[in-house]
């Protein structure tokens, strides 16, 4: 069976399900910085049932799990009418699948639908359609314009090569490989660093769900800061010093130790070498 990656993945059910009734973007950000980031976003070319459907790409099960248990996918029904879960086959099961949501995998003989999504009623703002819009549009501007000058560095190479010989269209050739290699790698450089906005968004949500889970054990307000929580955790030190572990103690033993399953998961995540690493 194949070893994924992440990007490769994306693209390859970007191809799949690109049809000429459909508009696709993989890694699109619908909104302003930080926002959200589905891997593969689709839109029926039609005015009045546009489906807007987000794909999550998994190759690991512990993003996977991780997702599954912030409840990050909810966060795409703001404006997407559903969404799937898309992974290589036999990583997980139909069972593993949140209730609403889709699943398709990915084998050697192409992707297949193992589980419809739930459509529900969704209407993208103009702030999102115009993200789509811009940023969509100044990608293809991007490849157009790459074309367009590999097509006019091959004719170049061309004419050097038959005024000069072709140990010297070879040096151009070089010369132009090289500059294509550079591309190449700033091209990765980007994509890194989108990718690290990505987890770093993921880290915030995280470590917000859990001080909000903190904060409700500690009888506080959600509004509460580091101080206020710093004094009731005091306090409860102080009561179990003096042998008193009451029911708000006991609370916050359990969140603490959501709190550092979370944590430790996510670095398990994060340390887990990727498939090509691996192999």
């Amino acid at each position: 069976m194949t070893s994924w990656r992440h990007d490769d993945l994306a693209l390859d059910l970007a191809h799949h399900l690109a049809i000429p009734s459909r508009l696709v973007w993989t890694d699109m950000q619908i909104g302003p910085m930080h926002s959200h980031r589905p891997d593969v976003f689709t839109l029926e070319k039609s005015y009045s049932l546009p489906l807007p459907t987000v794909y999550e790409c998994k190759i690991s099960v512990s993003d996977f799990r991780s997702d599954i248990t912030s409840g990050k996918w909810q966060k795409y029904l703001e404006f997407a009418s559903s969404v799937t879960f898309a992974v290589p086959k036999g990583l997980v099961n139909k069972a593993d699948i949140p209730a609403g949501c889709g699943f398709m995998t990915r084998g050697d003989d192409g992707w297949t639908t193992i589980k419809k999504p739930t459509k529900q009623v969704a209407k993208l703002s103009v702030d999102h359609m115009m993200k789509l819009f811009i940023d969509g549009y100044g990608r293809e501007l991007g490849q157009i314009e790459m074309q367009r000058k590999l097509n006019w560095e091959h004719r170049a190479e061309e004419k050097i090569r038959h005024k000069f010989g072709d140990e010297v269209g070879k040096i151009v050739r070089d010369l132009n490989s090289a500059r294509a290699m550079i591309r190449y790698y700033e091209e990765r450089q980007e994509k890194a660093r989108e990718r690290g906005e990505k987890d770093a968004e993921r880290i915030r949500a995280l470590q917000e769900e859990e001080w909000t889970d903190l904060r409700k054990a500690l009888g506080l307000s959600d509004k509460a800061g580091m101080w206020e929580i710093q004094r009731e955790i005091h306090k409860i030190r102080e009561a179990q010093r003096g042998g008193d572990e009451s029911e708000a103690v006991s609370a916050l033993r359990r969140v603490l130790n959501t709190v550092s399953s979370a944590i430790e998961q996510y670095e398990r995540m994060r340390l887990e070498p990727k498939p090509e690493q691996a192999a």
